[in-house]
């Protein structure tokens, strides 16, 4: 987001996600290096600004074998999701 902020002056408020699950076609599943059938997660996400103009759009395809979604949620800031790489070291 720092290119929104530096260059256009646009700052983030807040976001919205959706997060299904596809299975790849062809064409991804070359580019992602997955044999098919594949599951992928994808997301995708409008960003807002404080006066609710949309300011980003994104969609993200996600290999379910590298990727994990967390949830952390009951804290003071409200609920907050992400997508965690997943590396040698990581443990589920």
């Amino acid at each position: 987001f720092a290119t929104l902020a530096e260059v256009y002056g646009l700052h983030p408020a807040s976001s919205t996600s959706h997060i299904e699950a596809h299975l790849a076609t062809a064409e991804v599943a070359s580019a992602l290096a997955v044999t098919l059938p594949a599951a992928l997660l994808v997301k995708e996400q409008i960003t807002y600004a404080p006066n609710g103009q949309i300011i980003e759009l994104s969609r993200s395809l996600l290999r379910g074998d590298k990727y994990h979604l967390r949830v952390d949620e009951g804290d003071s800031t409200g609920s907050r999701v992400s997508f965690e790489e997943i590396n040698d070291t990581t443990t589920l």
